[in-house]
């Protein structure tokens, strides 16, 4: 926010910056647009962070992805530690794990006046967000029209089977939008349809909410307050967000929409910074081709190769490059194809 009203947005980028930085304001008053605020910001224990928060009469209310805490695994010398308070709800074990054994910042912290830890987890929740899903089907399509099992995998081959029509349905329809988000209202109509035929009523939508709440808790369902603004497909003039483009331009990593560390390597990180909208595929193609012909790419054994044999390398990269991109979040709506 100090920067916001300092108004620091210089460069080439400055304007979009800005753009997305006030985008990013009016989401929540608890959020803060990190990247433009590095210079400002300090390390700190998630104890320390809590007592900065009380002396400004504000409370530490978890991280902002509690499903995080998930991956983490403790020496044996911290599971023997007991805790004073219950620790079954996700956001109270979370916090307590976060005293016990100090982390770096795993993603947004949260702090806001009156607001305490969640007693529990309401299905109601749900049924006002906007989600997404990192769960793909391994038979392409699946069979939502009955109740026979399908398989589906997440990103580090977890494995579910799933039987109800309407699930299958609405993972489909997560599945084929992710990176991006579906509003719950939205999903489950279209959820309905699909699987049903039929139009929603209240009880498939309390009944779908319930069931989607156990993916959540295990980490294989997203669930945001505002719709993330990332797209799930790749435009004629692929855009990324500005503030990608700009710490690509600087590291060899990012941020995606879901302000999570997107590495890089060589090549996407000399083509994420031309994707400001304003070229098509093939001039992608004779951009990066440039590159490799300077040296910039630092490819030595490209020098041998013949000129079908660089563009053939060329288009390869940069397709793989932008689904890459789009699957991590860090492609918007380009202006241009608006």
């Amino acid at each position: 926010r100090k920067t916001l009203e300092q108004g620091r947005f210089e460069g080439a980028e400055g304007p979009q910056l800005k753009e997305e930085a006030m985008q990013c304001n009016k989401q929540s008053d608890a959020f803060i647009f990190h990247e433009l605020l590095a210079e400002h910001n300090q390390a700190f224990f998630v104890s320390q962070f809590a007592e900065l928060l009380a002396n400004h009469q504000l409370q530490y209310f978890g991280d902002g992805n509690p499903t995080r805490m998930r991956v983490w695994r403790f020496e044996e010398e911290t599971q023997l530690v007991q805790p004073d308070i219950p620790i079954e709800q996700p956001i109270e074990k979370e916090q307590w794990l976060d005293q016990q054994k100090p982390v770096p910042l795993r993603g947004a912290l949260l702090g806001k006046q009156d607001l305490s830890a969640l007693d529990q987890f309401r299905v109601e929740v749900i049924e006002t967000c906007h989600l997404a899903s990192p769960l793909v089907a391994k038979t392409d399509p699946p069979d939502i029209h009955s109740s026979t099992i399908e398989v589906f995998i997440g990103p580090r081959e977890q494995t579910v089977e799933v039987a109800d029509p309407v699930l299958k349905a609405a993972l489909l329809i997560l599945q084929r939008n992710w990176p991006a988000t579906v509003g719950f209202f939205e999903l489950t109509a279209l959820a309905v349809e699909m699987a049903l035929g039929k139009s929603v009523t209240h009880q498939l939508r309390r009944e779908l909410a319930e069931t989607l709440l156990p993916y959540f808790l295990c980490g294989l369902l997203e669930i945001y307050s505002e719709p993330l603004p990332c797209i799930s497909k790749i435009e004629q003039h692929p855009h990324a967000f500005a503030s990608a483009r700009v710490i690509a331009s600087l590291r060899n990593w990012t941020t995606s929409a879901k302000h999570e560390y997107v590495p890089l390597g060589p090549f996407e990180q000399q083509l994420l910074p031309l994707l400001d909208g304003t070229r098509d595929r093939t001039e992608l193609l004779q951009a990066m081709h440039q590159k490799l012909v300077s040296g910039e790419l630092g490819i030595k054994e490209a020098d041998a190769w013949t000129e079908a044999q660089q563009q053939q390398a060329i288009e390869q990269q940069v397709d793989q490059s932008l689904y890459f991109f789009s699957e991590h979040g860090l492609l918007s709506a380009s202006p241009t194809d608006l």
